[in-house]
């Protein structure tokens, strides 16, 4: 294995490693970038990431469940996010369906 890529330990300034296979350089880089931004860069690039999450895992479950309607997709994607007891008392329809794995 490439040693950039091995594990390594957290650094000395007492803050915890954010991505084992990225060098220690890169990561500080990154953070340098994260301290330079503003506040509503950082919520953009959160924002992002969070779209970009959802439209994974409603991607997923359309994979899974190719016959679901576009309402069962969102039925299942609040059982995923929200649990089944929350995700039941707003789509009942989930009730004749086995919970989904996680």
């Amino acid at each position: 294995m490439d040693d950039r890529r091995q594990q390594r330990a957290a650094p000395a300034t007492g803050r915890a490693v954010l991505s084992r296979d990225t060098t220690a350089e890169a990561e500080r880089r990154q953070v340098e970038v994260w301290r330079r931004m503003t506040t509503v860069e950082r919520a953009q690039v959160i924002d992002g990431a969070c779209r970009a999450a959802r439209a994974l895992a409603v991607a997923g479950l359309r994979e899974r469940h190719p016959d679901a309607s576009e309402r069962m997709v969102v039925a299942l994607y609040a059982e995923l996010t929200l649990g089944r007891d929350m995700a039941l008392k707003a789509y009942p329809e989930l009730a004749g369906r086995p919970p989904s794995a996680r």
